[in-house]
């Protein structure tokens, strides 16, 4: 029998989530720190 590793699954998926999160955030300040940006 194999044993369920839904914890590793779901602890994978969140932390895989907290890095895109914290990438995203960090291209949105340095898109805001750009010159010549147009107003949206």
């Amino acid at each position: 029998m194999t044993a369920d590793h839904w914890g590793y699954v779901l602890a994978a998926y969140g932390i895989a989530a907290l890095a895109l999160g914290a990438y995203w955030r960090r291209l949105v300040r340095l898109d805001r720190r750009l010159p010549g940006r147009r107003p949206r």
